[in-house]
């Protein structure tokens, strides 16, 4: 029994195709007005950042004019000295003819350039360096005998220049608190006499210049920063590291940050990480005539605090009021929608969703349930496959019928049903009342209907009987694996048989062609089988071959690889997607690998141990001709178009890979095999290698 479904009407498709318009609409205003307020927020966002780079690199710079200008003005002082003669001949009178006189007025000179200039201490040192004279009275002081070691280079540098020279900063035991030194040379006549040396606390002198931040800020910080070997040297450490100053050093081969990335040549702003993994926006600048770096930096989420939630802010009232409008929008036309789909299941519910008389011919049942009621009704034909007498059954009765181990399954599918979600096709096992013990396979088909003004829902459904199909699909499956187990695989090492390889060699070699694409394979031969074989029996050879043919699957275990016994003691290793030199990295790493093994091997004359040795080749694709054989990327050993075949299982590119591959392979035997040979392709130009016999195979490739 059947009926026909009522036609829709007219009126209802006008509806559907205004709603769809109207929802289509809908969509379009909402992400066109999404994508402007996207790129308003972008656009401000933006702004603020390069109002943030634009600040930090005016502080920036004025620290750097601060910093070069108290360098400038200590050199000027230094200066000042080279150039006063009455100072120098002063000091060769006091010198040469012991004139107490003259070397206390070299002594005001000292005492009043100390004031005047805010130096720490000067001092007057002779070309090697000792302490002669200070600005004090009494000496030097008690431990100034003589200029540190880590500030001689910089005295001999101004004896030899004439020119005054800053030192870089220093931490030492002479002073107890970190400083610079200027060297101002002195001569008598044309003769060095020493140099007046002009020190300062770096404490107090250089570092007020750069350590204040003139804007409030919690997290900016300015550094000098000079490379120091294989380490970064601060000056003043970064922010939240507590140390002396001149005792942090971070070393350039640790993680990249701010400062390594300035010592490379970073300059301007840019953003990276400091030495505490924070993200930070920074502004290096080099400090001219030295070798340090003024680096300043602030946290990107300090520069960024409140600004993303006050512009979301600013932009979320209007994106509220377009939503709430167009939430009420979709409200009225869900109401429309549900009152036409009520009608449009109310008219689907007078069709039957089956035809009996196909029912019958093709011997499917039907049943369906109320879920409601908790009760399904079977038919005749249905109540035959299930083993049951009752028309109406409980669900309950008719779950136990279901097999233990699909028993969840079907009931989570008819509560999905239940729930009105889509047909459903079900495979599952039934044990039928009466026959606890004989299990059968049903196929099931379910759909969930709502029937009746009040609404209620239904699933209704068909079942047919597969157990004679499940059983043939389960011998098929059954043979098709022991018949690929025995066509593809190796019964010894359990890796791919010589079969599998030459198919899976046609078929990456097509991919190669069609993608443009390498081809890499690898031939491999243990070194001094048959030896091994004498020495130790064929049953150890065999256990042998296994240990390789495993070190080499667990390796080469890329998507697409194959590892193939391809006869005897020799492997072959096909890799798609793998050029000569990738080809040849995998080769030695294998070598290595096996030679880890430690197999012991007494009478291999190549080591102690079973070795392998492998021979490389590759294929490049080149689109005009089909497929060019090269050796590391130069030359050109042979060219066929996709699909030739000139006889044999292999086509011949693929057949030209493996003789070249072997030849390789033979290569490497030559030269003491346990190694890897990438095949050598004749020069641009030249003649193709020869293919010959594997007999001859190395002095072709001495030759190539």
């Amino acid at each position: 029994m059947s009926s026909k479904p009522r036609p829709v009407s007219e009126s209802n498709r006008k509806c559907r195709k205004g709603a769809v318009a109207a929802a289509a609409l809908l969509v379009f205003v909402l992400a066109a007005l999404i994508f402007w307020l996207h790129g308003v927020y972008v656009e401000r966002e933006n702004r603020h950042r390069h109002q943030a780079e634009r600040e930090l690199q005016s502080i920036n710079q004025l620290q750097l004019q601060a910093m070069v200008g108290w360098r400038q003005q200590s050199l000027r002082d230094a200066g000042m000295l080279v150039e006063d003669t009455l100072l120098a001949e002063a000091l060769g009178r006091w010198l040469g003819e012991g004139d107490v006189e003259a070397r206390e007025r070299v002594r005001e000179r000292l005492r009043t350039l100390e004031e005047l200039g805010h130096y720490t201490a000067v001092h007057f040192v002779d070309p090697q360096g000792k302490v002669r004279l200070s600005s004090r009275p009494g000496g030097s002081g008690p431990g100034i005998e003589r200029v540190p070691a880590t500030e001689h280079h910089a005295l001999q540098g101004a004896l030899s220049t004439a020119v005054p020279v800053m030192s870089d900063p220093v931490s030492d035991p002479v002073f107890a608190f970190p400083f610079a030194g200027v060297f101002a040379p002195l001569y008598d006549g044309v003769r060095a006499i020493g140099a007046v040396w002009l020190v300062q606390d770096l404490r107090s002198e250089l570092l007020p210049l750069v350590e204040p931040w003139p804007t409030p800020s919690q997290t900016a910080r300015s550094s000098i920063v000079w490379r120091e070997g294989q380490a970064a040297r601060y000056l003043n450490a970064p922010r939240g590291v507590r140390v002396e100053v001149l005792q942090y050093a971070y070393p350039l081969d640790a993680a990249p940050t701010v400062v390594t990335q300035a010592l490379e040549g970073m300059r301007g702003v840019f953003y990276a990480r400091d030495e505490l993994g924070r993200e930070v926006m920074a502004m290096a600048s080099p400090v001219f005539g030295t070798g340090w770096l003024l680096v300043s930096a602030v946290e990107v989420a300090e520069v960024f605090a409140g600004v993303r939630t006050r512009e979301l802010f600013a932009l979320a009232l209007p994106v509220s009021l377009l939503l709430l409008a167009a939430a009420g929008v979709f409200v009225v036309m869900l109401r429309r929608a549900a009152h036409r789909e009520r009608e449009l299941m109310q008219a689907l519910q007078r069709n039957l969703w089956w035809l009996e008389s196909a029912q019958q011919a093709a011997a499917i049942g039907h049943f369906a349930i109320d879920p409601k009621r908790g009760r399904i009704q079977l038919s005749a034909l249905c109540r035959q496959i299930y083993g049951v007498d009752e028309e109406n059954l409980d669900l309950a009765a008719w779950v136990e019928l279901i097999d233990p181990a699909d028993r969840e399954r079907v009931t989570a599918v008819a509560a999905q049903l239940a729930r009105g979600e889509e047909v459903k096709r079900l495979q599952y096992r039934i044990h039928p009342a009466g026959a606890p013990h004989t299990r059968r396979w049903v196929e099931v088909w379910s759909k969930s209907m709502q029937e009746g003004d009040e609404g209620e829902r239904r699933v209704i459904g068909v079942v047919q009987d597969i157990s004679a199909r499940k059983a043939v699909e389960a011998e098929l499956a059954e043979h098709r694996v022991r018949l690929e187990a025995q066509l593809r695989l190796d019964p010894l090492t359990g890796v791919a048989n010589r079969r599998a390889l030459d198919e899976s060699a046609g078929f990456q070699l097509a991919l190669a062609v069609r993608g443009g694409t390498p081809l890499g394979l690898l031939m491999i031969d243990v070194d001094h089988f048959k030896a091994f074989n004498d020495y130790y029996g064929h049953p150890a050879g065999d256990q042998c071959l296994k240990a390789v043919a495993e070190a080499l699957q667990a390796r080469v275990g890329r998507a697409g690889d194959l590892v193939a016994r391809y006869g005897g003691e020799e492997f072959a290793v096909l890799l798609p997607l793998s050029d000569g030199n990738e080809a040849l990295a995998l080769a030695r790493r294998l070598c290595a690998i096996v030679e880890a093994l430690q197999l012991p091997h007494a009478a291999s004359p190549t080591a102690p141990c079973v070795t392998i040795s492998i021979g490389v080749a590759w294929l490049a694709p080149d689109a005009s001709v089909g497929v060019q054989v090269r050796a590391a990327g130069e030359g050109c050993a042979g060219v066929h178009a996709e699909g030739e075949r000139e006889g044999g299982a292999l086509p011949p590119l693929a057949q030209r890979l493996f003789e070249e591959a072997d030849a390789a392979l033979y290569e490497a035997k030559r030269l003491g095999r346990n190694r890897a040979i990438l095949f050598a392709a004749p020069e641009p130009g030249g003649a193709s290698a020869p293919i010959l016999p594997r007999s001859s195979a190395a002095e072709a490739v001495s030759q190539a």
